[in-house]
């Protein structure tokens, strides 16, 4: 085979890609020559030597390196046409080198924003040069300034093409998330924020924190009463705000209150030992303070000290409960948030004489022989015509007429009870309830005036009244 045409089918199946130094401003026929080079083989030139050489892609000799002796794997004679028709172009063609590459292209990249002590700032996030590659040390960074938010910071390869490039424009407000641990104490928010590029604006907040790992910035909110309903307004660097409401609680809880057993009768032995007691404290929001226990009593006049809570001082029995009958206490029942209710017990039966005057039994035995307090428990063979009957038990007994019941000491409103009409001519007892209490009392009482002219006028309902014996009481 012709010793061209083999070097030349060698060129056309052997060429591969290349690389070498890369200039900025090289002219095209040095790249045009030298960015492409052929498979190396060895070849004899001048019948001692072994060369190999590098051909560009426009059949240019760009290198010839040969071996001070022979080399066994060295190929064919080069004929002087082959050697001449290849021959090295000058080296200043290519700025010292002919194995060069052009780069007049500026990288490509792009900007992001960090956080360093307080302050954001934009720094380059990417660069990328298939040529001559970035350049970091050519890199700036910037104070991002959000008046001027499309400010760019500027990266270079190494060529010395430069290119600048802005970051990505913020327009969302940050996302943020408070919550509130009402059994806690110190009673406060716990607010987290974050922002996706331009990070949250919190420095104002003397408690804040930042996580670099998750770019979430903390900090908390003292719990205000006098404001059970915040909203937090939270902003970024590039100035986007929202407004976030806080949880909230402005419901009171829910209660009941009472004492123990308080459908029985008390004496006077049932004191100091009976307290008002709370039966129950509910409230699905904040909760109930943790004094507050279902089926506790509370001391007359107890306070609660809640330091750290929505309430310092919590004034919880506003009413004690007193040995007198009818009475009531109260309790200030309050939640975690400071939301508070009082609640009433229920009333109190007191009696303080030997025997109660109970419907469902005794308070307290009766002494051998004392037929009197038999009878009025219920041994009716012990009764005497002229001896005292329970006119609480048996208010419609003959004996028992509104001016004689003794149980009207304790409630003028007690069947038979009292020896006024209590709704004529207008409501005389401030517990009363008219016409209802009228009616009882003129049932009890048919023949007095006021009933008559009740019943004349309207105001009672007239019909059979069952007349009321006078033996061992007086008229009415």
């Amino acid at each position: 085979m012709n010793k061209q045409i083999r070097i030349q089918f060698l060129f056309l199946f052997s060429i591969v890609l290349f690389g070498g130094t890369v200039h900025a401003g090289c002219t095209n026929s040095c790249h045009n020559v030298c960015d492409r080079k052929v498979t190396n083989d060895w070849h004899r030139v001048g019948g001692v030597k072994g060369c190999k050489v590098n051909y560009g892609v426009n059949r240019k000799v760009c290198k010839q390196v040969c071996t001070s002796g022979k080399r066994a794997d060295a190929g064919e004679f080069m004929d002087w046409f082959v050697s001449n028709s290849y021959a090295a172009p000058p080296a200043s063609q290519c700025g010292g080198t002919s194995h060069v590459q052009c780069d007049g292209t500026p990288p490509t990249g792009t900007a992001k924003y960090v956080y360093e002590n307080g302050v954001v700032k934009v720094v380059v996030a990417s660069c990328n040069d298939n040529l001559s590659g970035c350049k970091p040390s050519t890199y700036t960074t910037i104070n991002f300034d959000p008046s001027n938010p499309t400010a760019t910071v500027r990266i270079c390869d190494k060529a010395g093409n430069c290119a600048n490039i802005a970051p990505p424009p913020d327009n969302v407000p940050p996302v943020v998330t408070i919550t509130i641990d009402w059994a806690e104490r110190l009673l406060e928010y716990d607010v987290v924020c974050k922002d996706a590029l331009t990070f949250c604006k919190v420095q104002d907040r003397d408690n804040y924190s930042y996580d670099p790992a998750t770019g979430e910035f903390r900090f908390t909110v003292p719990y205000d009463v006098s404001n059970k309903q915040p909203v937090f307004n939270v902003c970024d660097f590039a100035g986007n705000c929202k407004d976030y409401p806080a949880p909230f609680d402005i419901t009171p809880p829910h209660g009941f209150v009472s004492f123990h057993e308080p459908e029985k009768w008390k004496n006077a032995e049932s004191f100091p030992e009976l307290k008002c007691r709370l039966i129950i404290c509910e409230d699905d929001n904040s909760g109930c303070l943790a004094v507050y226990q279902n089926g506790k009593d509370y001391e007359n006049g107890f306070t609660y000290t809640d330091t750290g809570g929505a309430i310092p001082v919590v004034n919880v029995v506003t009413d004690d409960l007193d040995p007198v009958h009818k009475d009531q206490c109260k309790l200030n029942v309050c939640d975690n948030a400071g939301n508070c209710k009082e609640y009433i017990s229920t009333e109190l039966k007191y009696d303080d004489y030997q025997v109660c005057k109970s419907a469902d039994g005794i308070c307290k035995a009766c002494d051998p022989g004392d037929n009197d307090c038999l009878c009025i428990v219920g041994d009716l063979s012990k009764c005497r015509n002229d001896g005292p009957i329970n006119c609480y038990t048996n208010p419609f007994h003959s004996r028992c007429p509104g001016t004689a019941n003794p149980v009207c000491l304790l409630d003028p409103l007690s069947p038979g009870c009292p020896a006024m009409n209590p709704c004529y001519p207008t409501k005389i007892y401030p517990q009363a309830k008219c016409p209802e209490d009228s009616k009882r009392f003129c049932l009890r009482n048919p023949n007095h005036y006021t009933c008559n002219t009740g019943c004349g006028s309207g105001n009672v309902t007239c019909g059979d009244i069952p007349k009321i014996p006078t033996v061992g009481g007086g008229n009415n």
